[in-house]
């Protein structure tokens, strides 16, 4: 049943990328209800979740496709 659940899960890059980003979001929800904390702390949160769903999107296989040739010539 692990090796089912490790290989449907897409293995331990994808698993520790979806526990930063909980981590993320619980920290977003910390630093609102629990913390007196700046605007600043709290916008600089977002904005890193921000663009770690951006890069996740850009992550997916159909973009990742239709956008391959556009990848390949910033990568080499």
């Amino acid at each position: 049943m692990s090796i089912f659940l490790y290989v449907i899960s897409g293995g331990i890059h994808s698993g520790l990328n979806t526990s930063s980003i909980m981590w993320l979001v619980y920290s977003a929800w910390y630093l609102i209800e629990e913390v007196e904390t700046t605007w600043v702390l709290i916008w600089m949160n977002f904005m890193v979740l921000f663009w770690i769903l951006i890069l996740i999107a850009f992550a997916l296989p159909p973009v990742r496709w239709y956008f391959h040739d556009v990848f390949e010539g910033v990568h080499r």
